[in-house]
């Protein structure tokens, strides 16, 4: 199944074809409410992933994490990364900050290896 469109818009229809296909599971807050993330990251069996978008998923844990633009682009997010390889997605580092990795921006940027250690 192909799904196509402009934007976010095809998000949710392939998300959910995914999960048709056994590939993804979706749980959307407004149905159940913020997951106990602690768990859910606990529970996971290996080679799975878990996504939770940003700030306000690590708010939502319990850590008080500071932003305010959410797009990478004001640095207030600029989170110390203690193990682990960042995918730096801001607008605001530079090719060797990004390339030192000590740093990252949590609104926008992920990991690339299988954990990353931050200082909250």
């Amino acid at each position: 199944m192909a799904v196509s469109g402009i934007g976010v818009t095809p998000i949710m229809a392939m998300a959910q074809a995914a999960q048709r296909a056994g590939r993804v599971e979706v749980v959307p807050m407004e149905e159940v409410g913020l997951l106990d993330l602690d768990a859910v990251v606990a529970a996971a069996r290996a080679g799975r992933q878990v996504y939770s978008c940003g700030p306000a998923a690590l708010r939502a844990a319990g850590h008080e994490v500071a932003s305010s633009c959410e797009q990478g682009v004001c640095g207030l997010c600029e989170t110390r990364v203690l193990d682990g390889v960042p995918d730096h997605r801001d607008m605001l580092l530079s090719d060797s900050e990004r390339a030192q990795g000590n740093v990252m921006m949590l609104c926008v940027s992920r990991a690339l290896t299988p954990t990353l250690t931050l200082d909250l």
